[in-house]
C-alpha cells in the first residue's frame, strides 16, 4: 500500500513484515530543497505509522549534487530517523564503486558520531536486503524491548 507520493519519493509500504521501501532520489542540487521536504515527509510517515523496518534503495540514484550536500541530506535523515521507533535500514547499494566506498566510510563515521538507535545494513540486492529486515530483530533491539 502506498503510505505517500510525490514528485520526488513513493513510500510503499508492507503491513505483513512491517517495511516502508523508498527508492533514494536523484541528488540534484537544483532539487535539493524538494528532496528535503520528501525525506522529513518520509520520517513523519515513519512515525505516524510506528513503521520498524526501512528499505532504502540506492541502486538506480544518481548523485549531481556536491558530496557535502549529499551528505549533509543523509545525516539530516539519519538524525530525524532517531526520533522515531525505527529498528531496521536497509539499504541497497548502487553499482558505482567508488560512491559505495564513500558512503561506507560517510555511515562508519555516522554511527560513531550518532550512537545510532537503529542497524543500517546494505547490500547488492533487494531479495537480500528484504531477507535481512524480514528475520529475527537484533540482539539490540531484543534488549530495547525488554
Amino acid at each position: 500500500m502506498i503510505l505517500y507520493e510525490d514528485s520526488v519519493v513513493r513510500l510503499d509500504y508492507s503491513p505483513a513484515n512491517d517495511v516502508v521501501e523508498l527508492v533514494w532520489p536523484d541528488m540534484q542540487q537544483v532539487y535539493l530543497p524538494e528532496i528535503k521536504r520528501a525525506l522529513a515527509k518520509t520520517v513523519e510517515v515513519i512515525r505516524i505509522y510506528d513503521v520498524k523496518n526501512l528499505l532504502l534503495d540506492a541502486s538506480q540514484a544518481t548523485i549531481a549534487a556536491s558530496t557535502e550536500e549529499s551528505q549533509a541530506v543523509s545525516l539530516a535523515l539519519a538524525k530525524e530517523l532517531m526520533g522515531t521507533r525505527l529498528q531496521r535500514l536497509a539499504r541497497v547499494e548502487s553499482l558505482d564503486s567508488a560512491r559505495e566506498q564513500a558512503i561506507k566510510s560517510q555511515l562508519e563515521e555516522l554511527s560513531k558520531a550518532l550512537q545510532l538507535t537503529y542497524d543500517i545494513q546494505s547490500f547488492s540486492d533487494k531479495a537480500s536486503a528484504l531477507a535481512w529486515l524480514e528475520s529475527a530483530p537484533s540482539s539490540a533491539t531484543l534488549a530495547w524491548q525488554a
